[in-house]
């Protein structure tokens, strides 16, 4: 959550998952608890604050509000489930559910919400939009305009949407899945299609255009690179595929990837979990001053 502390969560899966979260220094000490207890979803801002779901009472409900916790201790809870910060923690996405999921293959739905920080004040909302609210919702580098899955019907397919927040407009981009899309710092949104095939780069033209990354479920941009890869394949040969300065790189995994990838904030390492022979692994793959990865 910070360069000098990480978060960590006591859960008891009997409970729904709902525990208590403390911050911890790098060698493991305690550095502070915070009250209360809440679901499993842990939002950090990378500077220091982090969004919380306060667990319901009873552990079928779903969560429907957020705290964030920084250095001047918990804000007074606001209605909505965080799901993401713009990079420059000025702003807070938050989805509304209003429709549970039904049918075989059905996602919960709901509308978007961006609130200012500090202070938690609306600064857009997007009532008339149905977004999957378990999907991702990611801030391009402006934090002005967000990416989302819209399921119109509940179900699939996923429409990737762009979402304006100073007009209020609703873009179309096209069929993605509704995790795994990411902006690049230039403003250029990435998103795989829906079957994983390749991935697709929208700069605000018509239609999107092949990246040229290869097959992926699963794309972050960091501020030196980009990295793509598939979610869950444990076959030999796994890897991630590096875009930096218009050349493709491969990597190697030990594994599946099951979390991740994610990139440090200076963009100089990227982690991830794999799953090596029903063992998690932690990766972690280090951009070397040549500009190769290692």
């Amino acid at each position: 959550m910070a360069a000098d502390a990480l978060l960590a969560r006591d859960a008891d899966p009997e409970a729904g998952w709902r525990g208590t979260v403390a911050i911890r220094r790098l060698d493991g000490s305690l550095r502070e608890e915070i009250a209360g207890q809440y679901s499993p979803v842990l939002l950090p801002s990378g500077h220091g604050e982090v969004a919380l779901l306060p667990a319901p009472a009873n552990a079928n409900d779903t969560p429907s509000t957020t705290v964030v916790w920084s250095a001047d201790g918990l804000a007074a809870p606001v209605p909505g489930i965080a799901r993401a910060w713009s990079s420059d923690v000025r702003r807070l996405a938050v989805f509304h559910q209003t429709r549970p999921a039904s049918g075989v293959g059905g996602q919960p739905t709901g509308w978007l919400e961006v609130l200012a920080y500090p202070g938690l004040s609306q600064v857009a909302a997007f009532p008339g939009v149905s977004v999957s609210v378990t999907g991702d919702a990611v801030f391009d580098p402006g934090g002005s305009r967000a990416a989302v899955c819209v399921r119109g019907d509940g179900g699939p397919p996923c429409t990737i949407t762009v979402l304006d927040m100073a007009s209020g407009r609703s873009t179309s981009v096209g069929a993605g899945a509704e995790h795994g899309f990411a902006w690049t710092a230039e403003g250029t949104l990435l998103y795989p299609d829906e079957g994983g095939t390749r991935v697709l780069a929208w700069d605000g033209t018509d239609p999107p255009r092949d990246s040229g990354l290869g097959p992926a479920s699963v794309v972050r941009a960091g501020a030196l690179a980009i990295a793509a890869g598939l979610w869950n394949e444990a076959a030999v040969g796994q890897a991630f595929q590096f875009a930096q300065q218009g050349r493709v790189e491969r990597l190697a995994l030990p594994g599946g990837l099951v979390v991740g990838p994610e990139w440090s904030p200076e963009g100089q390492l990227l982690a991830a979990i794999v799953d090596v022979k029903g063992a998690y692994e932690l990766v972690l793959a280090e951009l070397v001053p040549d500009d190769r990865t290692r």
